[in-house]
């Protein structure tokens, strides 16, 4: 389902995929050092060039196509926040 998603919208960074159905959310703290109180999928983790988690959205819900471009808005933000702030470091 990841694959599928990742090609529909074109992700071309990392997606790592931690638990599982059998264990629920248990493993998902073992595979992101760090990641505390893991809240539901999707998890994303926005991380400067340091390694240091800058951001954490959770959820990704497309209501509507208005919605959608919306949450594409957020991210993109966040992502050129963290640029822009290692560009200026």
């Amino acid at each position: 389902a990841i694959k599928k998603i990742s090609r529909k919208y074109n992700v071309n960074y990392p997606l790592l995929i931690g638990g599982s159905k059998e264990t629920g959310n248990t493993n998902v703290g073992e595979c992101i050092v760090g990641l505390k109180d893991f809240k539901g999928y999707p998890t994303t983790l926005y991380i400067d060039l340091n390694g240091t988690v800058q951001h954490i959205q959770v959820g990704f819900f497309i209501n509507s196509e208005p919605h959608k471009k919306w949450q594409f808005k957020q991210m993109e933000e966040n992502i050129q926040k963290i640029l822009t702030e290692n560009i200026v470091r």
